[in-house]
């Protein structure tokens, strides 16, 4: 760089500022010295071209390399000049040789200096520096910032302890903090030149996973593993494995943490970025074993935060899993040593799983309450980025209770705080709950516009299976707005964009939405085609929580195609695969409940809606328990009990702006108000629906207003009505096919039937 701007007065990198200088000192090859210096010897212009090569092994080996590239070129000109000298030249040929004279001196004095004037930091320095990139590479981010903080106050200097520290204030999503330190870590030309390939590499390295280019980044990185020595080796080696890993490119991140524990199977870190990366990869098993081998590793070192973090990740990997009881006692293990060691990023960290394992395991106000304990812990460390995940965790917690209200105020406060440090990921979870709250409290376009800048910064921050997940959520917008059409081409799009990426866990979640849409459109064939697929996928990956809600959605089902014996199975399936989860077993009971309803089996209905009502109380779920216990006392003689539990119903799913749950207890409603003797009242609220079913193919909800409706009129009019309910039950047995039998079977859809007055059209 030096020679270059001497020999043409220009810098061979212009930019606006050092990051970008560095930039294109990276990616770009400047114009040539010739270019601007006529008569430059081919020879000079050579050798400044390959000091300037991209790639570090096309330059020259060293200094002195350069000084005889250089000598040689003042050779050649001498040479070219001698015994030809045309009059006038002979004196431009001594200036042009003391030139060369010069850069000679200069680069032999830059040769001292690359031997004595390059930087060294101090030992202190460096053991905090060592010990910051050892904490990067055993995922405690935290703790890697405030070591690599110590190496750049002892040594502002350290150019690989800025780059590092940018990288650590990465990964916790500061990326001011990120950017301000990777400047730091640009060396304007003169203390470029004083680095070594490998320290060049590493910083090149660094840079790329700071702009997010990690292919590049572990083009680099494995270079670097490759001039490095046995010692430095499995450090690198699990450097390049995050990287991999970053860029989505699993199999080959196995393969280098694998390399990593070859060279050296004392080195924890390989074990656990490995176990990490096994259990998203649902290879359970082999990540037990490392994180068995990572756990006693720590200990034989006396790593407290490594076996923290051994913990954490344990605990991450059940949750993950569904088995969020297991997975308190070691989220509770790292709590408790987090707290001995004084260690408050890991305090917080294990209090915010312990509130989601609270929520999952149905104790919303214990869960709300570790949450708020974390938030408060986070502001007084000054970890901003960790207080603003626990505002979003309160936030959606508060949502799955169904408190929207309170929710809103706690999720804004949280992207408020992610966006003060452009955190784009924990921004991103709180705008998806945040989007949801807005769509369910009439807000729809508010919260569609709000999910979709959720993906979009789910996208810029790299995280392509939440960005797939999270296109999803429109799709579920619609769903409950009663746009079944909308609903199921985003479903169906987003199964294309899982599959082509092979997101298993993205294939399952736009599977299971497709079914229920098709469960709603009562397309009850189609939909247990859905979940069959689903069921496989779940079983795939390991995933004990969805592959028990799938069974629920099965079970919905399959009671509904008549199939009640295996719905059962399902259920009991699913209760042994709760593991403590209430919201999972409060939609077990509800399918429990729906299906002791049809087969007219009331006690152990209401049963089961008492037991929904003792778990989720006032929740999402309430409107259907009120409905189908509204229709079990209706049934069970106490009719002004049940209507007035229906009227309920009605007023809860205005509340959730849920349109399928609103029209599903509106036609409760109806049914109650006729068995209460208010033939008037039912009618009003049938002419109402019966247009919308009919324009949704409902067909059983269908027929069943039909059947109402032929009771409560008239002579022409009831009659009129049964002639519709006779050509909806042909469109039903149509469509069901070989499932008509078991469906026409059921104790409801007989009593349907006979109240349409079709029972010498039935078998």
């Amino acid at each position: 760089l030096v020679i270059y701007e001497m020999t043409t007065g220009a810098k061979p990198f212009p930019a606006d500022t050092p990051l970008a200088s560095a930039m294109k000192r990276l990616t770009q090859t400047p114009p040539r010295a010739s270019s601007q210096v006529p008569g430059l010897a081919p020879s000079w212009d050579a050798a400044i071209v390959r000091c300037l090569e991209i790639e570090p092994p096309r330059r020259f080996h060293s200094p002195t390399d350069v000084v005889h590239a250089l000598t040689g070129a003042a050779e050649t000109t001498k040479t070219l000049s001698g015994g030809f000298t045309r009059p006038g030249t002979r004196n431009r040929s001594r200036v042009f040789a003391a030139a060369v004279a010069g850069l000679a001196l200069l680069v032999a004095a830059l040769v001292a200096a690359w031997f004595f004037v390059r930087h060294r930091p101090p030992a202190a320095a460096v053991r905090w520096y060592d010990e910051g990139t050892r904490a990067l590479r055993d995922g405690i981010s935290f703790t890697a910032m405030n070591a690599l903080e110590r190496a750049v106050q002892l040594d502002p200097g350290f150019t690989l302890a800025h780059a590092r520290l940018a990288e650590a204030a990465t990964e916790l999503d500061y990326m001011d903090r990120a950017k301000t330190e990777m400047l730091r870590a640009s060396p304007p030309a003169f203390q470029s030149f004083l680095l070594s390939a490998k320290e060049k590499l590493r910083l090149e390295a660094v840079y790329f996973v700071l702009v997010k280019d990690f292919v590049k980044a572990a083009a680099k990185y494995k270079e670097l593993a490759e001039k490095a020595g046995s010692e430095e080796r499995p450090a690198v080696l699990v450097d390049l494995g995050r990287a991999y890993e970053s860029a989505s490119k699993f199999p080959e991140a196995l393969s280098s943490y694998g390399e990593s524990i070859e060279s050296d199977r004392q080195f924890p870190a390989a074990f656990l970025r490995r176990a990490v990366l096994e259990g998203r990869q649902q290879m359970n098993a082999k990540a037990n074993a490392d994180f068995d081998a990572a756990e006693q590793l720590y200990r034989t070192e006396g790593k407290t935060e490594g076996l923290i973090e051994v913990m954490y990740q344990r605990a991450s990997l059940l949750r993950r899993l569904g088995r969020f009881a297991e997975a308190r006692t070691p989220s509770q293990a790292a709590l408790e040593m987090a707290r001995a060691s004084g260690d408050e990023f890991h305090q917080i960290k294990a209090l915010l799983a312990l509130s989601d394992i609270s929520y999952h395991s149905g104790d919303t106000d214990g869960g709300l309450q570790q949450a708020q304990q974390g938030v408060d812990l986070a502001r007084r460390a000054g970890i901003d980025v960790l207080a603003a995940s626990g505002l979003a965790d309160i936030g959606n917690a508060l949502f799955t209770k169904g408190d929207n209200e309170a929710a809103e105020p706690y999720l804004r406060n949280a992207i408020e705080g992610a966006k003060r440090f452009q955190a784009l990921r924990i921004e991103a979870r709180a705008q998806l709950a945040l989007g949801q709250v807005l769509a369910k409290t009439g807000r729809t376009k508010d919260g569609l516009a709000m999910i979709e800048e959720a993906t979009e910064n789910y996208r810029q921050s790299g995280d392509k299976n939440n960005a797939a997940r999270a296109a999803i959520l429109p799709a579920r917008t619609f769903r409950d707005w009663g746009d079944y059409e909308a609903s199921a081409k985003i479903f169906r799009r987003q199964i294309q964009v899982a599959e082509e990426v092979q997101d298993d866990g993205g294939i399952l979640f736009a599977v299971q939405g497709l079914g229920s849409v098709l469960l709603l459109q009562e397309q009850y064939p189609a939909a247990l085609a859905q979940f069959d697929r689903s069921a496989i996928v779940s079983r795939a990956i390991a995933n004990q929580s969805l592959e028990a809600y799938n069974d629920v959605f099965r079970a919905e089902t399959l009671w509904r195609l008549g199939r009640y014996s295996e719905a059962d199975d399902c259920l009991k399936n699913a209760v042994q695969q709760s593991h403590g989860n209430k919201p999972l077993l409060a939609s077990v009971e509800s399918a429990r409940a729906a299906l002791n309803l049809s087969r007219h089996n009331f006690p152990a209905a209401e049963k089961d809606i008492r037991r929904i009502m003792e778990i989720t109380g006032s929740g999402p779920q309430a409107a259907l328990g009120k409905r189908i216990l509204g229709l079990v006392r209706v049934a069970t003689g106490h009719v002004h009990e049940g209507l007035k539990l229906c009227e309920e119903s009605v007023r809860l799913a205005q509340g959730e702006t849920n349109i399928p749950s609103l029209r599903n207890s509106q036609l409760a409603l109806a049914q109650a108000r006729l068995a209460a003797g208010d033939r008037t009242g039912a009618l009003e609220l049938l002419t109402i629906l019966l247009p919308y079913l009919a324009g949704q193919s409902q067909l059983e909800s269908e027929l069943c207003a039909l059947a109402a409706a032929s009771s409560a009129s008239r002579g022409a009019e009831s009659a009129g009505y049964s002639k519709r309910a006779k050509y909806t039950l042909e469109k039903l047995r149509q469509n069901l096919g070989a499932y008509s039998v078991s469906f026409e079977a059921r104790p409801d859809v007989r009593q349907l039937i006979r109240t349409a007055g079709l029972i010498s059209d039935t078998k």
